[in-house]
């Protein structure tokens, strides 16, 4: 268990703070770069806030090589409870959902630079 996302995404109801939600509702652009072949990532959706369905301990468990369904960012609790700003951005139009090819961080310049020029505004 992540401590310091469970605090930032305002999951420890004990300890909310409104500042993490204002602060990222706040942004002109969240830009989340999702790498097709990620390894490191797992699962690599998580770049765009997904993650695994949690596990159902009375389930029969899956075949090997089977993953457990993804849920998307849009259908995850802190997303719909809006607890830490990520629905009021996304919902203004202000995350922008990319995908780069290949391994994660092995970001080509086809991928990387048309996301600078559109988004820092310099011509390079």
């Amino acid at each position: 268990v992540n401590e310091f996302l469970a605090s930032i995404n305002n999951e420890v109801t004990s300890n909310v703070n409104n500042t993490y939600a204002e602060n990222l509702a706040s942004l002109e652009h969240l830009v989340l770069v999702l790498f097709s072949e990620d390894k490191t990532v797992v699962p690599k959706e998580s770049s765009w806030f997904g993650s695994y369905e949690p596990k159902d301990e009375s389930a029969v468990a899956l075949l090997p090589g089977v993953e457990r369904p993804i849920i998307p960012m849009r259908l995850q609790p802190t997303y719909i409870a809006d607890t830490f700003g990520l629905r009021t951005l996304d919902e203004r139009g202000a995350v922008i959902l990319e995908v780069c090819e290949g391994e994660h961080m092995r970001i080509s310049e086809e991928c990387w630079k048309p996301l600078v020029e559109r988004f820092v505004g310099a011509s390079l």
